[in-house]
């Protein structure tokens, strides 16, 4: 709590115009961005934001603070009551729902109570009810119990008398030399690919151990990008936790690894790549002891382990931090051969697994360093699609990183070599290193000698060679099992699992050539044909056209052979063993495709049919939802590329995604909570709710349920059971070896 003795205001005001850089620590006051981001982005009608400065103080001093922001208290708009945000002040703050002590909203437990942001019932402490419109309480403030707490405004009234706004958007007049939070004005702007702005008035800093990040603000939250979370590592060994000092820049992007750019197919990146980037909408002030800090989602990027990077604009996390009120976090890890070539006999530890290393590593940096970017160390979620969701898998079984994460989100993980299963470290030399070292010239029979030579050897050129080390092998520290199935054997990091697939994931993983031989497509794609063409579970379409029809029941055969099956068979394994606390299965039958891939002619397909009424494509068509087609949707971000609007119901869907998302973060629950949802007036996931009639259910060992992802979703039976049973991959897959 802040005094107000005119000489220190004055004294503090002179020091924040000289400070270049605005921080908690020096407006010892917590820092929150305040919207209602309904995710339409520059078409949204919801123009109002406010930098929330939570912690009391009198009246000049919060000017002070929001002019030391370049910003100035907030003057609410005379139609607020249309579209109140400020609402989530009373609830986040705990006086209209019940709360964990130092989190931001309702746990699991605690659901169903509807919020009451009723009108407090008396006068406000030292004035008067400012202008009519504004709504003045009947009968005034209410109870120390009851009463909402108010917040310093700009003053609106005539004489420039000092005045407070509630939670529910109730404007008084009160005593300027009382202690209150503030809102100032929040004058920054969306960022975007190529419009991002970096200038010192909006700049803010964090200080994290003995350095000092130097961030930014956009509209939806702050930014820290580039920050480095592990040491420059030498090549083929493993990463550890970087402690920077002194003052850090955070204002761009760091590099990314080494890589063929899947985006680009430019040979680019740097072996000095593992960086964080935070996202957050609030941050602590450090001189209070029981900060209400928020859920954390780190991002582990797909690519099949040879390229990607968290910061690709995909997974901008601004509107998944902000409408989802959770820190996200997004890291590069070293990939291909530098971060999985196995070696043996060489004198050091290189039995690869360099980039899962990287992985843990980046979580003990966030268990060391989220709280001062306002997250909850205790309440971690990693999240992952395709490499990144094998990437999560290994994680859940890997002793290093036992007690770094509190829950985990797969989304098309693969049943393939690398991602469910894993080699040896003798098999991945045989398969991988000795045609490397045979390229390289650095074959020598010497370990030593080879390891020497192979570090020696160009960064760029080691991509050329035609062969790349790309997989997860069980090393004996990271991974100590053949095998991630959760099936009572084997280590597991026991936390709530979310899991799921694209309903046609495995479609742009073969081409489409127009071809009618099945037996010849699906050979081509390189599952089991017999399965496929005399089990009866895999029937030909009709459609009239041949060869799509032919595409079609190949691409469903993939999916069940490289995602569905296997991720069934996990989600029964986990439940039916009690190896994990709760498991949730999902499939999209909704997707918008990233604009970078499959590439041609897969791509057509990929996305919804453009029709008459629909120029941008139809969702509600017939087309594949292929891997890769819920990014844009769990961040929001198809926007963010410049992607049109395809119908009205594109955003709605995005936001009930991100309200699901980060409610499984928040409570380990996907079905968001009633309270939380009205608090924050999101009324298109409100209405989605009413319209599926039923919440997200759990797999049992009794009831194996998905929640099939469209608008409206609905729970369903898993619906491939059968298919999976032809391919050899039964629910009780992972159990049938026990």
């Amino acid at each position: 709590m802040k005094t107000n003795v005119a000489a220190i205001a004055l004294s503090g005001f002179l020091s924040k115009a000289v400070q270049a850089v605005p921080s908690p620590s020096s407006l010892g006051s917590d820092l929150q961005i305040l919207l209602h981001n309904d995710l339409y982005g520059n078409e949204s009608s919801r123009n109002e934001a406010v930098i929330v400065l939570g912690t009391p103080q009198t009246k000049s001093a919060a000017a002070s603070d929001c002019a030391a922001l370049g910003e100035s208290l907030w003057t609410p708009p005379s139609d607020l009551s249309a579209n109140n945000f400020l609402t989530y002040l009373a609830y986040q703050n705990g006086s209209n729902a019940t709360s964990q002590p130092g989190h931001w909203g309702p746990w699991k437990e605690k659901r169903g109570y509807p919020p009451q942001f009723g009108p407090p019932s008396h006068g406000p402490p030292g004035g008067s009810w400012g202008p009519p419109g504004h709504g003045g309480p009947p009968g005034g403030w209410g109870s120390p119990g009851a009463q909402q707490q108010q917040y310093f405004i700009a003053s609106m009234g005539p004489g420039g008398a000092c005045q407070a706004i509630t939670p529910a958007g109730q404007v008084g007049t009160v005593n300027c030399n009382a202690v209150l939070p503030a809102l100032c004005t929040q004058s920054a702007q969306l960022s975007g690919i190529n419009n991002t702005d970096t200038s010192v008035g909006l700049q803010t800093e964090v200080t994290s151990g003995a350095a000092t990040f130097v961030g930014y603000r956009d509209l939806l939250s702050f930014r820290f990008l580039g920050m480095r979370y592990g040491t420059y590592p030498k090549r083929f060994t493993y990463s550890s936790v970087y402690n920077a000092t002194g003052t850090v820049s955070a204002l761009q992007f760091g590099n990314i690894c080494r890589q063929i750019d899947a985006i680009t197919n430019v040979n680019d990146g740097d072996e000095d790549c593992l960086m964080a980037n935070v996202y957050t909408p609030s941050l602590p002030n450090p001189q209070d002891k029981n900060p209400k800090l928020k859920p954390v989602m780190l991002w582990i990027h797909g690519g099949g382990y040879n390229n990607g990077y968290g910061s690709d604009p995909t997974f901008d996390g601004g509107n998944l931090a902000s409408r989802g009120d959770v820190v996200v976090v997004t890291i590069n890890y070293r990939l291909n051969d530098f971060g999985y070539l196995v070696l043996n006999n060489t004198g050091e530890p290189t039995n690869g697994n360099y980039g899962l290393s990287d992985q843990v590593t980046a979580l003990a940096w966030v268990q060391a360093n989220i709280k001062a970017f306002g997250g909850d160390p205790s309440l971690v979620t990693i999240f992952g699609q395709s490499a990144g969701a094998g990437s999560v898998r290994a994680l859940l079984s890997s002793p290093p990183a036992s007690g770094l994460f509190s829950a985990a989100i797969l989304q098309s993980s693969l049943s393939l070599t690398s991602y469910t299963h894993y080699l040896s470290t003798d098999q991945e030399i045989i398969m991988q290193t000795n045609t490397i070292l045979n390229k390289t010239g650095c074959a020598s029979g010497n370990g030593a000698d080879e390891l020497a030579c192979l570090r020696a050897y160009n960064a760029s050129g080691l991509l050329t060679i035609g062969t790349t080390a790309s997989q997860v092998v069980v090393d004996g520290t990271y991974i100590t099992s053949n095998e991630s199935s959760f099936n009572g054997t084997g280590h597991v990091n026991k936390v709530p699992l979310l899991i799921g697939n694209m309903r046609d994931d495995g479609a742009p993983f073969f081409t489409y050539r127009g071809s009618t031989n099945l037996t010849a497509v699906v050979a081509g794609a390189g599952i089991p044909v017999a399965p496929v063409l005399t089990s009866g579970a895999f029937p030909v379409p009709n459609s009239g056209n041949a060869s799509l029809d032919v595409y079609n029941v190949t691409a469903e055969a993939v999916t069940d052979d490289w995602f569905r099956c296997e991720d069934y068979a996990t989600a029964y394994s986990a439940v039916t063993t009690n190896t994990l606390p709760e498991v949730y299965y999902y499939e999209f039958n909704r997707s918008y495709q990233i604009p970078y891939w499959p590439p041609a002619p897969d791509k057509a397909l990929c996305n919804a049919p453009i029709t008459p009424s629909h120029p941008a494509g139809d969702p509600n068509g017939e087309y594949f939802k292929c891997h890769s087609g819920e990014l844009m949707i769990v961040f929001s971000t198809w926007r963010r590329w410049g992607l049109p609007s395809r119908d009205q119901y594109d955003t709605p869907f995005d936001q009930f995604i991100v309200d699901s998302w980060s409610s499984w973060a928040r409570s380990h629950d996907p079905t968001p909570d009633p309270a939380y949802l009205a608090a924050r007036g999101y009324v298109n996931t409100t209405l989605e709710m009413q319209l599926s009639g039923s919440k997200w259910a759990p797999v049992t060992a009794a009831a194996q349920t998905e929640r099939w992802l469209q608008w409206p979703s609905a729970q369903i039976e898993f619906g491939h059971a059968d298919q999976c049973s032809a391919l050899g991959q039964p629910l009780n897959y992972f159990l049938s070896g026990m």
